[in-house]
């Protein structure tokens, strides 16, 4: 760009070059039948002013989205974080109770009063239960002649019946039962004989067995 005083001196320097070529025109045409001589090339004018800048064009219309890229490879797994801190105790629960276990209940039995007479066999069964709790307890009893026959209650085909006797309820310790079985279809000098007593208070289940051999007296 000019500054003012460039343009001044623009503008005289036109101005004389105009009243030089009004002159020149004059005196060609004055003395164009006198050929003179050529004269010196003039300077070379002053550059004119920049132009004003073109508008700016229309913004263009967006290209259409391109295709996706390949998925890269997987990355490795990072290292496993610290472990956190400890969270702080919690609040201390109450005292619990000592538990009151139900003890068993504590079976006595006796059989001196069974005894052998005339051939026959009285086998007699004498029985307490003694509950800590006083529980209400069921009392069952079981016989058998030989030692391999089953408590269930049968007949051993031989006349012999063995297994469940009797049944009883309780809720006094002060109570007893008792209970005879009588063997008068034998001759021989001895007699086997075996009882079995259980007792269920409603949270224990107790079993005693008795063995007891009878003989004649001679």
């Amino acid at each position: 760009m000019m500054d003012n005083k460039s343009k001044g001196l623009f503008v005289v320097l036109i101005a004389v070059v105009l009243i030089l070529s009004g002159t020149v025109g004059y005196l060609a045409v004055k003395y164009d039948n006198v050929k003179g001589e050529a004269g010196d090339i003039g300077l070379t004018g002053v550059p004119g002013a920049e132009g004003l800048s073109g508008l700016q064009g229309p913004q263009g219309i967006p290209g259409a989205n391109g295709t996706d890229g390949e998925q890269g490879p997987k990355g490795n797994q990072g290292n496993q974080g610290s472990n956190g801190g400890t969270g702080a105790t919690g609040p201390q629960g109450e005292s619990g109770e000592d538990c009151q276990c139900n003890e068993p209940p504590i079976i006595t039995v006796n059989t001196s009063d069974s005894y052998a007479s005339s051939g026959d066999f009285y086998f007699t069964i004498n029985i307490s239960v003694e509950d800590p709790e006083n529980d209400m307890r069921i009392i069952n009893l079981f016989h058998k002649h030989n030692e391999d026959d089953p408590w269930i209650r049968a007949n051993n085909g031989n006349g012999q019946t063995h297994g469940y006797m009797q049944h009883w309820y309780s809720n006094n310790n002060s109570d007893y039962f008792i209970e005879t079985h009588v063997v008068d279809y034998v001759s021989t000098c001895c007699e086997e004989f075996w009882w079995l007593v259980e007792v269920d208070d409603g949270s224990n289940l107790v079993i005693i067995e008795e063995y007891l051999v009878l003989n004649q007296p001679i």
